[in-house]
């Protein structure tokens, strides 16, 4: 995955390139100095002396909020001074690092300026952070190629339950707080908003295996715009519905019961988000009442 846009290297092959500009996961350690002047301008702090007067409160919060013991503690006044912020910043892994970027993105209000230069960080650190929008809030988010990302966000915007549960899915999949569960199942359910109206608009209450079983009991009712009335497609169609329904492991309880990865999780969301564009475009349609 690259970026035309990025630096590189002056004398560097095509094939040099291609692996100088691969996103790397979570933050790299090359942007740790950078990340840490940042955070010394996004950080709640006093300002009106010579010296930033940091808020304790951000760091011990989000180490309850964590659940972990970094070494943060209350000194004798509330607050750090910046020497003191860099100490307790270094304590943190690059997975703490991150989670701890996306605490302040969730619970400080940041000027635009703050926003866009830390994406300028991430991506030309080639880190798989971004910064993306999630309800009110910016928050880290995993990040997916621009053509997909602009995609994502041209049928996420609109108003309506599939939209709703699309966007919660790309957050829980894709986001630092990460549900792969509740992802899965909102994937799921953004399916079902159309699927039940296109293949059985009777059934009130009809889910996603329902469509399926209506749909591959009678498959000539409806038509797919890409590809000929005499090809695969329709099967190739029911095939990523039955993908999508089948392999959700945590839907039941049973003896084959397992949790959702992340990966799954982020490949049900990407399957969801074609079905719901499809959907929501009309490409498929019923053709016999």
């Amino acid at each position: 995955m690259t970026d035309a846009t990025l630096w590189t290297p002056p004398g560097m092959g095509d094939e040099d390139k291609i692996s100088f500009l691969a996103f790397r996961e979570g933050i790299p350690n090359a942007a740790n100095e950078l990340i840490r002047v940042w955070l010394l301008q996004a950080l709640p702090a006093n300002r009106s002396y010579s010296r930033p007067e940091y808020a304790q409160a951000a760091f011990l919060k989000f180490q309850s909020a964590m659940g972990q013991d970094f070494g943060f503690r209350r000194g004798n006044f509330d607050y750090y001074y910046d020497e003191e912020v860099i100490i307790l910043l270094s304590r943190l892994d690059q997975t703490n690092l991150a989670y701890f970027i996306d605490y302040v993105l969730a619970h400080t209000k940041l000027s635009e300026f703050l926003y866009k230069h830390l994406e300028s960080i991430l991506l030309e650190a080639r880190s798989s952070w971004k910064v993306g929008t999630q309800g009110d809030s910016r928050r880290l988010m995993v990040r997916v190629p621009a053509a997909v990302s602009e995609i994502v966000e041209s049928i996420t915007d609109k108003s309506g339950a599939a939209s709703t549960l699309l966007r919660k899915a790309w957050n829980k999949a894709f986001g630092t707080d990460a549900e792969p569960g509740a992802a899965y199942s909102a994937a799921v359910k953004s399916v079902e908003v159309y699927t039940g109206e296109i293949f059985c608009p009777s059934n009130r209450i009809a889910t996603l295996g329902t469509a399926i079983r209506d749909f591959q009991a009678k498959p000539s009712k409806w038509a797919f715009t890409l590809g000929s009335a005499d090809s695969s497609n329709l099967d190739q169609l029911l095939g990523m519905m039955k993908l999508l329904w089948h392999n959700q492991n945590d839907r039941h309880g049973s003896t084959n019961y397992q949790d959702v990865s992340t990966e799954e999780a982020q490949a049900a969301v990407l399957l969801a988000t074609t079905l719901v564009g499809w959907f929501d475009n009309g490409l498929v349609y019923r053709v016999e009442e």
